[in-house]
């Protein structure tokens, strides 16, 4: 059976008020299926622009039609507000109910959260959205901004 994992991951530049957003999306057998950098601004917490990121992700997998069964993370925050309870009262709470709303479109998606260094592709990608004036995005193809970290991944 083949499934399908979006990892995500952002980064900010906070001296030019940037957010790097990063997205791929893999099989079973680690070859990527899509890829996203996409650039925001904004200057915001690590853990908001995070959100930001999954819901993008999200929105993105679902306009494309793939069918997400993993969402992994390295924001611990993020993934204890998704499984967890969080204060109606806290700013946080509208970006976790957005991305919510997004999970909802992938009836058996589960959330996890990995260590930073399992998210590479991820950041890498983040990272890159940086230098963007536009999103990016890549169909059944390796971007050459990670090929080296999603080789060394699959290996």
């Amino acid at each position: 059976m083949i499934v399908f994992k979006l990892n995500v991951d952002a980064v900010l530049d906070s001296s030019r008020s940037k957010i790097g957003i990063g997205v791929i999306v893999r099989n079973s057998a680690g070859q990527v299926i899509a890829a996203l950098s996409t650039p925001a601004i904004g200057n915001f917490k690590p853990q908001e622009i995070e959100a930001k990121a999954m819901s993008v992700g999200l929105s993105w997998a679902q306009k494309y039609q793939l069918p997400i069964d993993f969402v992994e993370t390295d924001c611990l925050i993020l993934v204890n507000a998704l499984n967890g309870c969080i204060s109606q009262h806290s700013g946080f709470y509208d970006l976790v109910f957005d991305v919510k709303f997004h999970l909802s479109n992938f009836s058996n998606a589960c959330v996890s959260h990995i260590r930073r260094d399992a998210n590479q592709a991820a950041h890498s990608l983040a990272r890159h959205a940086l230098q963007l004036d536009n999103e990016c995005i890549w169909l059944e193809d390796i971007p050459s901004t990670i090929f080296s970290v999603v080789v060394n991944d699959i290996i």
